[in-house]
């Protein structure tokens, strides 16, 4: 204040008859505050921990688990805000510091719904026709070598590794198999039903196909183009896990189908489908096979009746394999040519009987005069047709195959 006493009298009453409006600005510095809340924020924050999951062979899963832990925040930006406007406008009271819940990332829950069938196919076993009953033990010997089996992220699976060699020391039977283009007799027949099976549980869950042959002629259980044959020593099933995660494989062989799961780790967002393209490079025809006693290997087909099939025909046909990806609304992702099959031909074989013409049973009577000219010599008889030595009574497929 400035001037007399009197002055300053003189402007209090003036003041009274004419009041007069004066703002004043409050400031203050809100560092201190910050840093006080900082403090409090540190021992506050916990990070969210997610879950994990380590390798352990001893179980299925092939992991062991920790589990995820919850974390939390002090949110101070909205904190500083409140005690901003509790200063403004003058009000005091308590500010509540509660900290936010922050969930883990990964839970453990998460991390074992993502053991999921992966993909899964099955085959039907024949029954009927020769040595069904060893052929179906062969398939359950081959299906039981590959159930539980485990495949590490990046390993490579040998179908006749996994199988051992088709001995009678290893369980495998007697059973019809395909050799250089017949059906013989051979220890684990049958054995190539589980090779195919296994081929297009691996196709449809989009694993590395690192070797496969198919057989040379079509097989019955399955569509051309997608078999797998195996013989020990030249031909071999091989594929590899190219995910990032371990695969089982659950294959088993009961009533009277082959079935072939694999579970593991989900990463692809897409469904799989198959399909193929078959072009025909031969038509097979059938021929008959004259049957005689007078024929070479008569015992072998004499059993059979007039117009009874002998040897199963095939067409010859090039065959390609495509896999097709989908999104989850159907629409087609790619496509992509996963294989080359060549089918050999053969033509269908059936019986035709033939009678042979009886001897006469008395002998003729003799001439009076000898005759002036030699008799004309009896015709050679034609030697009958010689069917294929191994022809086999019925198609089985899927047996191991020589090349």
């Amino acid at each position: 204040h400035t001037g007399s006493s009197s002055t300053r009298y003189e402007q209090v009453k003036a003041l009274e008859e004419e009041p007069a409006t004066r703002y004043t600005t409050l400031t203050y510095d809100m560092s201190q505050v910050n840093q006080i809340l900082s403090q409090i924020k540190a021992e506050v924050d916990r990070p969210a921990v997610s879950a994990t999951r380590v390798d352990d062979d001893t179980k299925w899963p092939p992991f062991s688990y920790t589990d995820d832990e919850a974390g939390q925040t002090l949110d101070i930006t909205g904190l500083n805000e409140r005690i901003c406007a509790m200063v403004d406008t003058l009000e005091s009271g308590v500010v509540d510091l509660t900290p936010v819940p922050v969930e883990a990332t990964v839970t453990r829950a998460q991390l074992e719904a993502q053991i999921v069938k992966l993909s899964s196919y099955e085959t039907t076993v024949g029954k009927t026709g020769d040595y069904v009953e060893s052929r179906t033990e062969n398939i359950r010997i081959g299906t039981e070598r590959f159930n539980h089996l485990i495949i590490r992220a990046g390993e490579s699976v040998s179908f006749n590794k996994v199988a051992l060699k088709r001995t009678e020391a290893n369980g495998y039977q007697p059973a019809l198999e395909i050799a250089y283009g017949n059906y013989v007799q051979g220890i684990g027949g049958g054995i190539c039903q589980v090779s195919s099976t296994l081929y297009n549980a691996v196709l449809y869950a989009n694993l590395e196909i690192v070797e496969r042959a198919c057989h040379q002629f079509q097989v019955g259980y399955l569509p051309w183009g997608m078999d797998a044959t195996i013989y020990w020593g030249s031909l071999d099933y091989k594929f590899r896990n190219n995910t990032t995660y371990p695969i089982r494989i659950l294959a088993e062989a009961s009533g009277g189908y082959v079935r072939v799961r694999f579970m593991g780790t989900e990463t692809k967002d897409y469904t799989v489908e198959l399909d193929y393209k078959a072009t025909m490079t031969h038509k097979s025809k059938t021929e008959e096979v004259e049957i005689s006693k007078g024929m070479k290997n008569y015992d072998k087909y004499k059993d059979y009746k007039d117009g009874e099939r002998i040897q199963v025909g095939y067409d010859g046909y090039e065959v390609d394999t495509y896999r097709m990806k989908y999104d989850k609304n159907g629409k087609l992702l790619s496509t992509e040519k996963v294989n080359h099959s060549s089918y050999d031909w053969r033509n269908r074989l059936v019986a035709k009987l033939v009678e042979e013409t009886e001897p006469p049973t008395e002998a003729p009577t003799e001439p009076t005069e000898s005759p002036t000219e030699s008799p004309t010599e009896k015709p050679t008889e034609p030697e009958p047709t010689e069917p294929p030595t191994d022809a086999p009574t019925e198609s089985t497929g899927g047996d191991e195959e020589a090349p």
